[in-house]
């Protein structure tokens, strides 16, 4: 069994999307229409900078773009290079990028596609809007059918409730099963509220019945703040492909400007210690992947297969018995006293990257 040692969440910079979702974090801040990248490496020395050997062991990967991740050719040469190297890699897609970028993907060698999960997000208001629905399933299925493990995600908002059984309906009738369900945040407030007029009551227990782990546990962890020690920064980290700035999390401190200038040097690390965000913004992963040791709770594997009614799964073998790991299993503790060291420290800091401040401020 190949064991999950470290979480690298990948940005690629490319800023050009063909949807306007109203609910989308990077629109509530920046302009979409700019059709720029910017790359300062090739996807070879990106590659190399992730190494197994600089990492330390096998990582998950998550390729998502600040636009449409599969707008960049960068993403799939990165991806292939990632997989190539024993990595597991989910690319993150509106799925309607061109058709050739589904094709490529599904032509990757067969062992690769074992290790590759695309994550196909399920924009319904804007797949209807657009007419695309058609073109959407073309490309989920061209991926799953050639041996890639999938995931569909929704995301609920006010604007969806009256399709809700349309949604249930049409995901089951495609892919035999319920889609995962995530939340919309209003990202620009410093403490992330719920994108809805409903009570968290109320949202909660109108979404609740796609049975998604990954809306249970987004819904279990709102709103609360955890005092136990996260080794975000350290077992798992988010950086810009194409500049190499590198944070502990979506709400941390930078831990390198560019990890890319030197791949021969270590890794850096900074690990978080006490969180000053609200609460776990990216609980589904962080928390379901074990970097709060100290906190139980649902694995990634959960939030991202599905079971479904012919008895097959969204995930390759391999990919379950990977995600189903915890980092905490495969990494050593500090020491106590150095937890507790490192806690007190991080408490004196005062917290001012909020997500927003990664949005805007991301050296592109």
């Amino acid at each position: 069994m190949q064991k999950f040692h470290k979480y690298v969440d990948i940005t690629i910079p490319v800023e050009a999307c063909n949807f306007r979702c109203h609910y989308c974090y990077i629109w509530q801040c920046k302009n979409m229409d700019r059709n720029k990248s910017v790359f300062k490496y090739s996807a070879e020395h990106v590659a190399k900078g992730l190494s197994k050997e600089r990492l330390g062991g096998t990582c998950l990967m998550n390729v998502c773009g600040i636009g449409e991740t599969l707008f960049s050719q960068f993403t799939i040469d990165l991806a292939k290079l990632l997989l190539e190297q024993g990595h597991f890699v989910i690319i993150v897609t509106n799925g309607c990028a061109q058709d050739s970028s589904y094709e490529q993907l599904a032509n990757f060698p067969g062992e690769l596609k074992r290790r590759l999960l695309v994550k196909f997000s399920f924009h319904y208001l804007e797949l209807m809007r657009l007419n695309l629905f058609e073109k959407y399933w073309q490309h989920v299925h061209t991926v799953k059918d050639s041996g890639c493990s999938i995931s569909i995600e929704f995301c609920p908002s006010d604007e969806a409730m009256p399709y809700k059984e349309d949604i249930k309906t049409m995901c089951l009738n495609e892919v035999g099963a319920l889609p995962h369900v995530t939340n919309a945040r209003v990202n620009t407030s410093k403490e992330f509220e719920l994108m809805t007029k409903l009570s968290v009551e109320e949202y909660k227990a109108f979404w609740s019945d796609f049975c998604s782990e990954m809306f249970d546990i987004k819904i279990e962890s709102f709103a609360k703040k955890h005092s136990t020690f996260c080794y975000a920064g350290d077992w798992s980290v988010y950086l810009n492909a194409g500049t190499g700035h590198m944070f502990q999390c979506h709400c941390g401190e930078t831990i390198s400007d560019d990890v890319f200038q030197d791949i021969n040097k270590p890794f850096p690390t900074k690990t978080v210690g006490q969180c000053r965000a609200p609460y776990c913004i990216n609980a589904h992963c962080g928390m379901c992947m074990g970097c709060l040791p100290d906190v139980d709770v649902q694995t990634f594997c959960s939030t991202r297969d599905r079971v479904c009614a012919d008895g097959t799964h969204w995930l390759s073998p391999e990919w379950i018995e990977f995600s189903s790991q915890k980092l905490y299993d495969n990494n050593p503790r500090l020491p106590a006293e150095e937890e507790q060291k490192i806690m007190q420290l991080s408490k004196r800091k005062k917290h001012n990257h909020s997500f927003w401040w990664h949005v805007r401020h991301f050296k592109f």
